[in-house]
C-alpha cells in the first residue's frame, strides 16, 4: 500500500467537495435545457432587449443633438472662415479685381472646403458665374495650368507669373482673356490660402 496515502491537504479538498455540493443555492443553470434554465435564459435576454432599446433610444438622441450642435458650429465657423479668406484676397488684389468678384471667389472657396472634385473643377466652380459669357470647356483650359501651379518648388508658377502681370494691369482696360485668366489665378490663391492660411505668393 502507499505510504503516501492519504495525500497532504486530503481533508481540505473533501470539505471544499462537500461544501460545494450541499450549497443548494444555483447560481447559474449550467444546464440551460431544463425548465429553470429556460427560465432563465428567457429572463435574461428580456432584461437584455429591454436595455438594448433603452441604450438605442439614448443613442439615437445623443447622436441627433450632437449633429444639431455640430452643424450649427458649422454654419458659425463658415461665415468667419469666408470673411477671412474675402479679406485676404481683398487686401492682396483689391487695387486690381473688382470687390465683387472677389467677394464671389471667396464664399465659393469656402463652399468646397470638404470637397473631393479635381482642382480644376474647383477653380471653374469658383469663377464660373464671374465669367459667364465663357464655356466650361474653354475655362477648363485655361484653368489646367493653375490646377498644378502650386505644387512642387519651383521658384516661378503660372500663378505668381500672373499675379505679378495683374498688378501692373487695369482690370477695365484687360481683354477677356487676361480677366479670364487673373479670376482663375485669384481663385488658385484662394484654395491655396483656405487649406493654408498662409499667403502662398
Amino acid at each position: 500500500m502507499n505510504s503516501d496515502w492519504p495525500p497532504p491537504g486530503y481533508p481540505l479538498d473533501i470539505e471544499l467537495i462537500e461544501a460545494l455540493l450541499s450549497n443548494q443555492e444555483r447560481v447559474y443553470p449550467w444546464n440551460y435545457s431544463i425548465l429553470e434554465g429556460e427560465a432563465y435564459f428567457s429572463e435574461i435576454e428580456h432584461l437584455m432587449e429591454t436595455h438594448t432599446s433603452e441604450m438605442v433610444a439614448d443613442l439615437d438622441e445623443g447622436c441627433r443633438k450632437f449633429y444639431q450642435n455640430l452643424d450649427k458650429a458649422w454654419d458659425s465657423f463658415q461665415p468667419v472662415a469666408a470673411n477671412c479668406l474675402n479679406s485676404q484676397l481683398q487686401g492682396k488684389f483689391s487695387p486690381i479685381v473688382p470687390q465683387s468678384v472677389l467677394e464671389m471667389i471667396a464664399a465659393k472657396a469656402e463652399e468646397l472646403t470638404t470637397s473631393s472634385a479635381s482642382m480644376a473643377d474647383q477653380l471653374i466652380h469658383c469663377v464660373q458665374d464671374s465669367l459667364s459669357q465663357w464655356d466650361i470647356e474653354d475655362l477648363l483650359v485655361l484653368a489646367r495650368p493653375f490646377a498644378y501651379a502650386m505644387r512642387g518648388g519651383e521658384e516661378k508658377t503660372a500663378l505668381d507669373q500672373v499675379v505679378q502681370k495683374a498688378s501692373t494691369l487695369d482690370w477695365e482696360s484687360c481683354s477677356e482673356l487676361d480677366r479670364a485668366r487673373l479670376t482663375l489665378a485669384v481663385a488658385r490663391y484662394a484654395i491655396a490660402y483656405r487649406d493654408r492660411p498662409i499667403d502662398p505668393v
